[in-house]
């Protein structure tokens, strides 16, 4: 899984396992970074901005514990890309983090009955919705579910 193009350490681990083969990787694809490396003057990498309102979502990284305490994602439903399946009125769901706590907890909100709850009341009648969601390493939830089309 891939978070903003980019190897979280914890997704690194699930799929290299041990730093060695990192490293050798890394030497041979020098782009790879793992989302601790992106980490620039103490800003995260990604963040929600809602123009609307001139404010931004802005995950929280603790130096200390070497990850992120809070981070934000967003599950959208909109008309499909594949013209075959848009002509039959079929949608795509696109999950997004900002970071990698983000981007699971996007995915497990997916598989949360209480969360696709909330999702399905919050967006009745709408074709086309974006939802923005907040995570922490022990909590999930759901902020704002905007409809965009019916």
């Amino acid at each position: 899984m891939m978070s903003k193009g980019y190897l979280s350490y914890e997704e690194f681990k699930a799929f290299a396992g041990v730093n060695a083969e990192f490293q050798r990787m890394k030497a041979q694809n020098p782009e790879i970074k793992l989302s601790l490396e992106i980490i620039v003057n103490n800003e995260p990498f990604a963040y929600i901005a809602d123009e609307g309102r001139g404010s931004r979502l802005v995950p929280r990284y603790s130096e200390e514990g070497q990850r992120f305490t809070e981070d934000y994602f967003m599950i959208a439903q909109t008309p499909s890309i594949v013209p075959a399946a848009r002509n039959l009125g079929q949608s795509d769901v696109v999950v997004a983090g900002c970071h990698d706590l983000g981007t699971w907890s996007a995915i497990g909100a997916l598989f949360n009955e209480d969360l696709m709850k909330q999702l399905k009341k919050e967006v009745r009648g709408w074709r086309t919705f974006q939802a923005i969601g907040s995570a922490t390493p022990n909590y999930t939830e759901l902020r704002e579910v905007i409809g965009i089309r019916k």
